[in-house]
């Protein structure tokens, strides 16, 4: 793929952001940026007489992330908890599907308008 408008990329280095499309009502498109994904676990340990841990286990849980939006323009609604949208991992690969878990305030400065997101994998897309 072409390296988008004004910029140069050699493509050994991850960078930039995404476009997101999120239905609210319609479709529209935000640049999703700060973007983080975490993969986390709950822990069950066994413990002996003394109380010192003798065996574990780990049991994955659901993935979860945040970012911020900025919004394609100034009429461009919220996002709404519980709408789906995809990200593609960093490196490439399939894209995850996520649906929203929070919204926070929007911020405008500059003419950009701005939301800071938390989301969580979808398990049935």
């Amino acid at each position: 793929m072409a390296d988008p408008a004004r910029t140069h990329s050699d493509g050994t280095l991850p960078w930039g952001t995404q476009k997101v499309t999120i239905p609210t009502g319609g479709e529209d498109d935000y640049i999703a940026e700060s973007i983080s994904i975490d993969a986390d676990s709950d822990v069950i340990e066994s413990k002996n007489e003394f109380g010192v841990v003798y065996r574990d286990a780990l049991i994955e849980t659901p993935v979860t992330g945040s970012c911020t939006l900025q919004f394609a323009g100034l009429t461009t609604p919220l996002p709404e908890v519980g709408a789906r949208f995809t990200l593609v991992p960093t490196g490439g690969g399939a894209a995850k599907a996520f649906k929203v878990k929070k919204v926070g305030t929007p911020q405008e400065q500059s003419g950009e308008r701005k939301v800071s997101i938390d989301f969580r994998e979808v398990f049935n897309p």
